[in-house]
Order: structure tokens, then sequence, then C-alpha cells
């Protein structure tokens, strides 16, 4: 374990206790003291330093998410949208608007041109909300899948872990005693 980074004010001595873990201080010299937004000394950074307080606990949560920076959820509410969209399109097709706003200049009818017109120009505004709706969700689909393909290629620390283990107990196993006292020594150089 590192040592605590605390000194002394009367003797200007380093702390010889061990620090907490995560922590550059031991117990009695701030270790357990909160951290983050809940800390009563807490600056925040970026815009979260303008967070209300109320929302403290909802902001720490919110941190603490593993699915944070999923997109998933955000996608499905995408294909809930378009669909909604979709659905509000005219069951008729624009072709069968023309054919009928054709035959309604043959006739003349003036009430009927303008409803069809009105009919059409409607539909292509729904089109118009589609478009957009589709290229978010694209975006974010290429978002998500970036995301998860960087996810994939992080080893885990189990793994990390487990290997570790296993090269060990193979040197503990095949290596001459000077040749594990030295891979250690170079252990703890990393370590500490």
């Amino acid at each position: 374990m590192p040592q605590c980074t605390a000194k002394s004010k009367r003797t200007h001595n380093r702390c010889t206790a061990n620090a907490m873990h995560g922590k550059t201080v031991c117990y009695h010299h701030g270790g357990k003291s909160q951290g983050g937004v809940l800390a009563p000394a807490y600056k925040g950074k970026g815009r979260s330093k303008y967070l209300p307080t109320r929302l403290a606990d909802a902001y720490q949560q919110a941190l603490n998410d593993p699915d944070l920076v999923s997109l998933s959820s955000d996608i499905a509410l995408m294909d809930v949208r378009l669909g909604e969209v979709l659905a509000k399109l005219d069951t008729g097709e624009a072709g069968a608007i023309w054919d009928d706003l054709q035959e309604a200049c043959r006739e003349g009818s003036i009430d009927r041109i303008a409803g069809l017109v009105a009919r059409g120009a409607n539909e292509y505004r729904q089109w118009e909300d589609i478009l957009p709706l589709i290229e978010q969700r694209r975006k974010l689909v290429e978002s998500e899948s970036k995301r998860t393909q960087v996810l994939n290629q992080n080893v885990p620390a189990e793994k990390n872990l487990l290997l570790m283990g296993v090269i060990l107990q193979s040197l503990r196993t095949h290596a001459p005693r000077e040749v594990q006292e030295a891979v250690a020594n170079d252990l703890k150089a990393l370590i500490y």
C-alpha cells in the first residue's frame, strides 16, 4: 500500500500510516472524507459547478452509471419517434394524390383541388420530419458502434489478473530462484 503523503505540522515528518485505498492520505488525514459532488469543498468541473445542490445526488448517480455513455436507449427512443411520425403518413401514396389532382383539374373543382394540394403538402411536410430523424438515428447507431468497438478492445481487469496469476505460477514452477526474485523486484517497482 502507498504511504500517506500528509506531514505533521509540529514535526514536519511524513505520516507513516498507509494511505486509504484510492486516496493519497490515511484515515486520520482525511482519507475517509467524501469526494466528488457530495464534498462540501467541491468546486465542480465544467457545467457541473453550476449544478443546484438538490441535483447533486442524481448527478453523482448518473456519473456512477455503468451505461452512462450507452446510446441504446436513445436509439430505441428514436425508433419509437420514427414509427410515430411514419404512422401519421396518409395511407395513399403521393402518386394517387397526383392522379386525383389531375381528375379534379379536368372537373374544374377548385375546392377538391385545394384539398388535394393541402393533403400533398401535409404528406411532404411529414417526410421533412422523418428525414432528420433517420439521420439522427444513423449518427446514434454510428456512435454506439464505435463505443462498443472500443469497449470490446479493452481487456477486463479480471482477465489481466488471471493472466498475471498464470504467469507468476509458471515462474514459480519453472524459473530459478534468482529469476523469481528479479521479476518480483521489477513488479514491486511498478506498483510502488
